[in-house]
């Protein structure tokens, strides 16, 4: 059977910690990335009247978490479906059930079609206040400062992610393989941090 090799590489952080930025800048420079988020909209677009797809749409209009099995099997195919050694999926995982499962089920499914999957998870650090201070900034690019429910989501999703983030962050370090996490200081400025994506010392694994 053929082997191919690849390498995911899982970019985390808090709601407006600078996930999104850092995907733009890695597609910008060439590298591919993927949001669950857009995978999860491909998925709605593609089966629109689908039982899964319409339980996702209702989740994701009112920020709720997405069904973890169907997470886990588009992200799984998207993997299996690209070609290039190295690949960056942001906001995945968001919790235990999602680690445990790209630390050894997704290692196992993808060896299955000829795909030997390493993996690192990219920790973009960024403090709870620094987050709302981000989203309610009236200068920032998503400029819109929050009210009513907008503002209650918001905040339900920042308990959530530093809720869970540490239980994630175990389950990478006890994979049993050497340096899967890189903790980055989410405040640094979007071309460090991009730097810091991008260092020879995190490199595909060969």
């Amino acid at each position: 059977m053929f082997v191919d090799k690849r390498q995911a590489c899982y970019l985390i952080s808090p709601p407006c910690g600078g996930k999104s930025t850092q995907g733009r800048l890695l597609s910008e420079s060439g590298i591919t990335y993927v949001d669950t988020s857009e995978l999860i909209m491909r998925e709605i677009n593609r089966s629109p009247k689908s039982l899964a797809s319409g339980t996702a749409s209702q989740a994701m209009r009112s920020g709720k978490p997405v069904n973890d099995i169907m997470v886990d099997n588009l992200v799984a195919n998207w993997i299996k479906g690209c070609r290039d050694a190295e690949v960056f999926i942001g906001g995945y995982p968001r919790n235990l059930h999602q680690a445990q499962h790209a630390v050894s089920d997704q290692i196992d499914l993808l060896r299955d079609y000829g795909v030997i999957l390493t993996f690192k998870l990219f920790y973009l650090k960024v403090p709870r206040e620094k987050c709302i201070e981000r989203r309610n900034d009236p200068k920032a690019k998503r400029g819109v400062r929050l009210d009513g429910d907008a503002e209650r989501v918001f905040l339900e999703r920042l308990d959530v992610f530093f809720a869970t983030i540490d239980p994630i962050v175990r389950c990478f370090n006890l994979s049993g393989r050497s340096g899967s996490v890189v903790e980055i200081d989410g405040t640094m400025s979007e071309q460090d941090i991009f730097r810091k994506l991008r260092a020879p010392a995190y490199a595909t694994i060969a």
